[in-house]
């Protein structure tokens, strides 16, 4: 095929219907490829082949810090930067996939979630349940039925004795004595189990708890 009004040209079959559920442009071929080029030369190419799909910003690395930029509704929501991935502009897991109910949200209390800190998938699927004071405030219960398999990580924002808060990451101990405490375990030693939060001195405001389960 060769020069199309409009700027298509292509050696691969280009057609703008394809089935009577899509009416868009369709590109057909052996890694079939589309080539956006600016008026001074520089180019980005999608293409896909072999269940794949690859998007390249400038593939001869004629421009050095190419980016791919993300705009949603006029306003840039994050973008890929050379050698430096991929960078958010609200951060990361502003939302969490909610497993039962199959849907991203603004997490909360009594939901479990997928964690946003999967550790590189060495230990399998990891949840997150945020805890408000008690652990019986977490649905499904991770202090009843074994389920828990393994205790990853958790945060607690705690109040010590009288009015003084912090935050504790993993086991945490009173600042003027070690009697006083506040952690979370994973009962027996291999297997499903049931979490318990042990407080002396301490009392938890909110927090989380990533896990893997059975």
């Amino acid at each position: 095929m060769g020069i199309i009004r409009g700027g298509i040209r292509s050696d691969q079959g280009v057609s703008t219907t394809d089935s009577p559920t899509f009416a868009g442009l369709t590109v057909r071929g052996n890694n079939a490829t589309v080539k956006i080029e600016d008026d001074s030369g520089n180019y980005s190419i999608i293409k896909t082949g072999n269940s794949q799909l690859c998007i390249e910003a400038d593939p001869d690395n004629v421009v050095a810090s190419t980016d791919i930029v993300f705009k949603i509704d006029g306003a840039e929501v994050g973008r890929f930067e050379q050698g430096k991935g991929f960078q958010s502009k609200r951060g990361f897991a502003t939302e969490l996939w909610d497993v039962a109910g199959g849907n991203w949200e603004t997490a909360v209390v009594n939901t479990e979630y997928y964690s946003p800190n999967q550790c590189g998938g060495i230990y399998g699927t990891i949840y997150r349940q945020y805890v408000n004071a008690v652990l019986t405030s977490t649905n499904p219960r991770l202090d009843t039925g074994s389920r828990v398999t393994k205790m990853v990580d958790y945060v607690f924002h705690s109040k010590y004795t009288g009015n003084d808060r912090g935050v504790g990451h993993g086991n945490m101990t009173a600042y003027g004595s070690s009697d006083n405490h506040a952690y979370l375990m994973l009962s027996g030693a291999s297997g499903g189990g049931n979490l318990s939060l042990a407080l002396t001195g301490y009392s938890v405001i909110t927090g989380w708890v990533d896990y893997t389960r059975s």
